[in-house]
């Protein structure tokens, strides 16, 4: 719960531009408050899935599916005042994933020192090391950018929820964009209209 705080409110600092941040250069959700909804839209998925299959740690999977591209606040550069957003030094150097990995550390190692997870400054290795994981395979495949593979079910279904909502994303902006005479047919929309 503190980690969600730390990255979701004012406390580290993140949670505005976390609100108002697009999730895409041009891809899915490219456009302001991309970030929040497909986050959100990923969770839902995933809280969807944590129901109605009882091996799954809803905590884990919930906590990964808000925070799985945290790193894009420091991969993409946006005034956020009808400019494109771009991608930053950091995205093109470490990618939106290694930066979410970085700062997910960051943020634990700050709220171990100030002891504000459990009350104890204590952070379970194995939890921090699940949710990296979770961060680290949510592409699903090296080819797809993912510097490994998911190795546990959250990892696993989390990777299958981010695609999901991104595809859905990528679809009803198409059919929204599509006129009502050739309805059906798949046409680039302009990402910039929502900046």
């Amino acid at each position: 719960r503190r980690l969600m705080e730390h990255f979701l409110t004012d406390a580290g600092g993140t949670g505005p531009q976390f609100a108002v941040w697009p999730a895409a250069v041009g891809q899915h959700h490219a456009y302001k408050g991309g970030l929040l909804e497909h986050s959100v839209n990923v969770a839902k998925l995933c809280d969807f899935l944590a129901q109605n299959y009882r091996h799954i740690d809803r905590d884990l999977i919930i906590t990964g599916a808000l925070l799985h591209d945290i790193g894009k606040l420091r991969s993409y550069e946006s005034a956020l005042n009808g400019t494109k957003p771009e991608v930053s030094l950091d995205g093109i150097f470490l990618d939106h994933i290694a930066a979410g990995c970085s700062m997910i550390e960051e943020a634990v190692a700050k709220l171990e020192q100030d002891k504000g997870i459990f009350g104890t400054g204590d952070w379970d290795p194995m939890e921090k090391r699940l949710l990296l994981h979770l961060i680290l395979a949510h592409h699903g495949e090296l080819e797809w950018g993912s510097p490994v593979r998911p190795v546990v079910m959250e990892a696993q279904l989390l990777h299958f929820a981010d695609n999901t909502d991104a595809w859905a994303n990528r679809f009803e902006r198409a059919i929204g964009y599509a006129s009502d005479a050739d309805r059906g047919a798949m046409k680039k929309p302009d990402n910039l209209d929502r900046f």
